[in-house]
């Protein structure tokens, strides 16, 4: 599993489904404390955290294979870095 901390960040509620739509594809999950703004047009985001768990992922064996795990966490990470926050990556997390 892989965890990275990210930091406090103000999208659009637009951008903030999107990115959450984004991750879900990617299989990772993203937590955050939520605060509306701007009558729900702007979504503040703190004590936020992405998760990858390549292994509690709902794959065949031989899907698990094709999987690289290490490309998508780092797909998962760009599109944090994408979305405007910075990634403090989790110094616990194991190799997989």
């Amino acid at each position: 599993m892989k965890t990275a901390a990210l930091t406090t960040q103000t999208l659009a509620a637009e951008d903030y489904e999107l990115l959450k739509a984004a991750l879900d594809v990617l299989g990772a999950r993203f937590t955050a404390k939520m605060e509306s703004r701007d009558g729900a047009r702007a979504v503040k985001l703190e004590d936020c955290r992405v998760i990858f768990d390549p292994d509690a992922q709902m794959m065949s064996g031989e899907q698990r294979d094709t999987v690289d795990a290490d490309a998508r966490w780092d797909q998962v990470l760009r599109l944090c870095r994408q979305s405007g926050f910075e990634v403090k990556l989790s110094s616990s997390a194991p190799a997989w």
